[in-house]
Parts: C-alpha cells; structure tokens; sequence
C-alpha cells in the first residue's frame, strides 16, 4: 500500500511539475511543428517541379525524327544515303525527301545542307521552331544572334562533331522558309 501511495505522488508531482501552467505548447515545440511542415511542403514542391521536369522530358521525347539530318552532317556520301536515303541529283547538290533535304557534296563530305520544310511552320513560334531542327535529329541550341528575318547559330553542337553555322530564314508569311547549314568553316 505504501509503494502504491508513493506511485500516486510521483504521477502527481510529475504532473504538476512536467506541464505548463497555460498548456501552450513551448516555443520551441511550435518552431519544431512549423519545420516539420515547412520540410513537408519543400518535399510535395520538389515532387511536383520533379514530375514537371519530367513531363518538359517527356514532351521532349515524343519529339519524333522524321530524317536525322544532324547525324548525316560531314559523312561522306553513301553514309548520308544510307540515313536518308536514295537522291535525286539536281545541278551537283544531291535531294532526298522529295527535295525536303539538300546536300552539297564537297571532296565527299555533307558539306552544306538545306532544310526546306514540306508543311507551313511558323518562324516566329519558338516552339514550333524547336519541334521543326528536333524532328531532323537537331536539338535546339540556344541562337547567336536574332532578327526579324533570321536566326543565326554559330559554333554548334560538341566540339568534335559540331556544326560551323546554322541560319534559320523566315518566309513573307511568318512561316520557316529554310535552314541554311554549314558544316565546317572551310566549306563556308
């Protein structure tokens, strides 16, 4: 009986002594609640900016190549037939694509190419424009310069296997009217 009545005033002393008068929790109980929340919220915001850089990847992916024209730039001849296959030759440039593609040859490497497209894109839609150089195995740098008729990049793609020069015209309408590329400076 003893040990239970010193049980009851240890609870009643603990009582007394371990809450508060208010029982308001302390501050530094409230600064540990609003960091719990704080990383929860950073947690569901970093998963959403994931999920959304994953959608940016995946609309990037459904980007179909319709030629790979990137990768047929300084091949030589019957590597470019090969990715793009058979041409017409028209005055020593050499069409494929029923004239979508033009390559001039020089000491048998795809020297200078032009894209013409087949179907209306706007010029003046960066989106449009980027979808456009994607489909024909190009990713999209970041331009050299800008006006209103054209876009020049210069330098482009890695260093061993890069692009001299890449111009972009637009038509009187606002649509792409060609891609103008060369592939190394001593063939500008």
């Amino acid at each position: 009986m003893k040990l239970l009545m010193y049980l009851f005033t240890a609870l009643l002393i603990f009582g007394v002594f371990g809450c508060s008068a208010n029982d308001n929790p302390s501050d530094q109980e409230t600064k540990e609640a609003k960091s719990a929340e704080n990383k929860e919220k950073d947690v569901k915001t970093n998963s959403e900016n994931t999920t959304d850089s994953k959608e940016e990847e995946k609309d990037e992916e459904e980007v179909e190549i319709i030629l790979d024209v990137y990768n047929a730039a300084k091949e030589n001849k019957e590597t470019v037939d090969n990715l793009l296959g058979d041409p017409v030759e028209k005055e020593g440039n050499y069409t494929y694509q029923d004239g979508v593609v033009e390559i001039k040859f020089i000491d048998d490497t795809a020297a200078r190419i032009t894209l013409t497209p087949d179907e209306k894109v706007s010029f003046d839609n960066k989106e449009d424009r980027e979808i456009f150089l994607k489909q024909y195995g190009f990713p999209y740098w970041v331009p050299s310069a800008e006006t209103d008729t054209s876009i020049l990049w210069e330098s482009v793609g890695s260093l061993s296997d890069g692009l001299y020069e890449m111009r972009m015209f637009r038509d009187d309408n606002g649509n792409i009217d060609y891609v103008y590329i060369v592939t190394d400076e001593k063939y500008k």
